[in-house]
């Protein structure tokens, strides 16, 4: 069993254009450091532009058989808020994305996003999402202008807390144009002892803060991190060292993502699995802990 906690779906209306236009400039020194002189931005932004045309999933399901993911965890996101250049509404974006999981019911698990600054009509909008479209959890993205502790997310705390199902969290810096001066780390220490009961899935432990985000992970018991965006440490020392200590301190905190398809120009999903299952200093028990039993605990599945 493998699950991937952290996909998106690669479709490029259901985002704003300067937020994929982020992404290009995020993945550009990775990518000139993999391909040399051989790299060309404007042929790089034309061909991610272009891949982003997966609007039944099918290229991510795709990429899930050849390196035997067995599930996802499908994120949506809301960016529309500030820009009304969108194509599609928060409702359409919950449809595009409901439709992944109707075709692929036994692959896609997924997550319902939204941006806390909208009308309060929205926590409705989400409660239908896990009551009559199965979706599992929350995604927030708090550099589209909020904190975590922004009060109009309560609600929908509150509602993951009823349903029994978690919060993933974006963590760390996301665009300059963006809300980078939020402390989550801070803001998650205080949302667990307001919602005793609500978990908690922060993403990116090998982004920013690391040794902080161990410590984070060990002393709550509901907080869990991701690995998705540690491909940005691919190739390097200091990604050696950052799984060693993983799996040496919060081996049972830890879950298996990638971010497709944020680094779909990097490398495969075969890639990024193998890097895990062939990596001889990790145990085979924490091999199982990080591609499914960690997860099957967090989505009770």
């Amino acid at each position: 069993m493998l699950i991937d906690i952290h996909t998106h779906l690669g479709y490029s209306k259901v985002y704003s254009d300067y937020f994929i236009n982020g992404i290009i400039e995020s993945i550009e020194n990775p990518l000139k450091e993999q391909m040399g002189a051989a790299f060309n931005k404007a042929i790089v932004s034309n061909i991610i532009r272009g891949s982003l045309n997966d609007k039944d999933g099918s290229k991510l399901i795709k990429q899930m058989d050849d390196a035997g993911i067995d599930k996802c965890v499908l994120l949506m996101t809301d960016f529309g808020y500030e820009d009304t250049n969108m194509e599609f509404s928060v409702s359409e974006i919950l449809e595009v994305h409901n439709q992944v999981r109707i075709k692929y019911p036994d692959r896609v698990i997924p997550f319902f996003g939204i941006d806390c600054r909208r009308d309060v009509s929205y926590v409705d909008l989400f409660e239908k999402s896990i009551r009559d479209y199965h979706f599992a959890g929350l995604k927030i993205y708090p550099p589209c202008g909020f904190d975590l502790t922004d009060k109009r997310l309560f609600p929908y705390y509150e509602i993951c807390q009823s349903y029994g199902i978690p919060v993933l969290s974006h963590t760390g810096d996301s665009l300059v144009t963006m809300h980078n001066d939020y402390d989550y780390i801070g803001q998650v220490k205080d949302l667990t002892k307001m919602f005793k009961n609500l978990q908690f899935i922060l993403a990116h432990i090998t982004f920013e803060r690391f040794e902080e985000n161990i410590r984070l992970a060990s002393e709550l018991e509901n907080v869990y991190f991701d690995l998705a965006a540690f491909q940005l440490d691919w190739g390097k020392e200091n990604l050696t060292y950052k799984v060693k200590k993983i799996f040496e301190l919060i081996p049972d905190k830890i879950l298996f993502g990638t971010d497709w398809p944020i680094y779909s120009m990097l490398g495969q999903q075969k890639r990024w699995v193998d890097y895990f299952r062939n990596n001889v200093e990790i145990s085979e028990e924490n091999k199982k802990k990080l591609f499914y039993l960690n997860a099957q605990n967090v989505l009770k599945i």
